[in-house]
């Protein structure tokens, strides 16, 4: 209701100066086509203290997007975020790259576009996975792979199998090769999230956080190009690691800079892990090393 959003706005300004975090769906900022973002609107929640604002997108492919329930095309989502970038505001994405019914096809599409537009930047995380939820439209589709095994009674969501096993064996490729990583990646976002860091080392924080979703959407676009395995997938996968271990070094540098407590905890967790990835082992272990920084 536009109209109740409005006088809400205005009534936060009776708080300033105020910051806040919002979720929206992309077309609750924009009209059926990229050229109709709502500007006005925007412009309202900047001047209201809108500082973050998380954007369902879920995915850049067309068919994937109507699979979803999204009535928008893909690129009223990248309108919608570089609108919001203009206006100052830091922007979060969800992205749900695999469902039940995801072909390698829109993994293409939706990946290249990601590039392209340079939305990897904002991704929350990089590999989500669809939640097949009880009583939705995608969970009554027949051709759904049940996994009633799988059932989780407490979130009413279904286990389900991918339709598609090289999609399937894709999704296994990545999620071994972020499952180590993701706990320790959240938690610098988070931290990142907080505002502790101050300007100049929130900036480095967060270039550092681009790139390590760079180098994960790097890896999901080779496996989509060459396969979940062979020379090219592994060695993407080894280089990046070590990248992504290197950025998240950078974003313990700007805590320790930031001279937050304890911060020194962070990078002898990295070097522990840098030491495990450059014997050739599988990383594991859980990711303590910024939990006494940040709280999840």
């Amino acid at each position: 209701d536009r109209d109740r959003l409005e006088l809400l706005l205005d009534r936060l300004g009776a708080f300033a100066p105020l910051s806040f975090t919002a979720s929206f769906r992309a077309d609750s900022l924009c009209g059926p086509d990229p050229g109709s973002v709502d500007l006005e609107l925007i412009a309202a929640l900047r001047r209201a203290g809108l500082k973050l604002a998380f954007i369902g997108v879920e995915s850049l492919s067309a068919s994937q997007l109507q699979r979803y329930g999204k009535r928008q095309e893909p690129l009223v989502a990248v309108a919608v975020v570089k609108a919001l970038e203009a206006h100052g505001v830091e922007v979060e994405i969800g992205n749900i790259p695999f469902d039940p019914m995801a072909t390698i096809s829109e993994l293409r599409e939706s990946t290249e576009l990601l590039y392209r537009s340079g939305l990897y930047r904002n991704l929350a995380t990089p590999f989500g996975v669809l939640r097949l939820q009880l009583g939705t439209p995608l969970a009554r589709m027949a051709a759904i792979s049940r996994r009633p095994e799988a059932d989780d009674p407490e979130l009413l969501s279904y286990g389900w199998r991918f339709a598609d096993k090289e999609v399937g064996d894709l999704f296994a490729m990545v999620d071994e090769w972020w499952s180590p990583l993701d706990r320790a990646y959240l938690l610098a976002r988070n931290l990142v999230r907080t505002g502790v860091l101050g300007e100049l080392q929130s900036r480095i924080a967060m270039r550092n956080l681009a790139l390590v979703r760079a180098h994960a959407v790097g890896l999901l676009r080779t496996g989509v190009l060459h396969g979940s395995s062979g020379v090219e997938v592994e060695s993407y996968r080894r280089s990046a690691g070590l990248l992504v271990l290197s950025c998240l070094r950078g974003v313990a540098e700007a805590a320790v800079q930031a001279q937050v407590p304890e911060a020194e905890a962070v990078q002898e967790y990295l070097a522990e892990l840098e030491s495990l990835v450059g014997k050739g082992s599988v990383v594991h272990g859980a990711s303590s090393w910024l939990s006494e920084v940040v709280p999840t």
